[in-house]
């Protein structure tokens, strides 16, 4: 941590609240997520939000080639320099601006596997997250992401449990998740309020026949809508007839009296799948 400080001074860089920046320091947390991308031999990596390269560095090392997306003009600067020469483009965007299927074309032409790793800022963890998760491109195989602890666990929650909701059923419907490790947040510069988690995102949509997912994806939100409602009520808002609504529970055999947290991602797809049929007939 005193040497990043001490970079950070003789570049004249500081931290930037406004971006949410808190850079990781520690080398054994650092080696563990670098590590955890590498399951497939020549890996491309797409790292967003770099910082001061803590990762980049030992991403280089192993990367079959390796880019940054960094919103930060002083950081993006710092970085182009720190790595010249090195097997490494540095791209100033901001991610949720960037069109990533132009990028993987453009940068990852080749037909290795692409992985992506990031630390991302707090507040922007579920936008990033949403676009990440719906990357069609077949090459991309994983995603690592460090985030804020609770929001780690809302995305890993199960059903019958406070944490789960329509985000943790939308996370569960595009990949299987594993949680590679808890990071303390002293192990940050500067430290923030909170502790973080790493996890992985496998991506694997379930239900491939499913055509429509952002309607499915849809249908899951305005079923959590109101989370102390009933999924009888819940369901009668998005069909307009309880009558219908109660039938439709009955027939697949559901309690009138279940909350949507109650529910899993099979059963949200086989609801949704009977009121899409209902709504044909009608």
């Amino acid at each position: 941590m005193k040497k990043q400080n001490q970079e950070m001074q003789t570049e004249g860089l500081v931290t930037k609240k406004s971006k949410g920046q808190n850079f990781l320091t520690n080398p054994y947390f650092i080696n563990l997520i670098v590590d955890s991308a590498f399951n497939l031999p020549k890996t491309n990596i797409l790292e967003i939000g770099p910082g001061m390269g803590a990762l980049t560095s030992y991403i280089l090392a192993k990367a079959n080639k390796l880019v940054c997306v960094e919103v930060d003009s002083d950081l993006t600067k710092y970085l182009t320099i720190k790595f010249k020469d090195q097997n490494l483009k540095v791209i100033e965007d901001d991610i949720l601006n960037l069109d990533l299927e132009k990028l993987f074309l453009i940068e990852f032409f080749d037909n290795n596997p692409i992985s992506i790793i990031s630390n991302i800022p707090y507040y922007i963890t579920s936008p990033i997250i949403f676009k990440l998760l719906k990357i069609k491109n077949p090459k991309v195989t994983e995603i690592i992401l460090m985030m804020q602890k609770e929001v780690g666990e809302r995305i890993m929650a199960q059903p019958n449990s406070k944490a789960y909701n329509s985000f943790s059923v939308f996370c569960q419907f595009y990949s299987d998740i594993e949680k590679i490790s808890l990071v303390g947040r002293n192990n940050f510069m500067p430290a923030p309020k909170v502790d973080s988690v790493v996890l992985k995102f496998k991506l694997n949509k379930k239900y491939l026949s499913l055509n429509d997912e952002e309607e499915f994806i849809n249908f899951v939100r305005m079923m959590f809508a109101t989370k102390r409602k009933t999924i009888l009520n819940n369901l009668a808002g998005i069909v307009n007839d309880k009558t219908l609504a109660s039938d439709v529970l009955l027939k697949l055999h559901y309690f009138l009296n279940l909350r949507s947290e109650n529910l899993s991602l099979n059963d949200f797809y086989i609801l949704y799948n009977e009121v899409k049929q209902i709504k044909r007939e009608l």
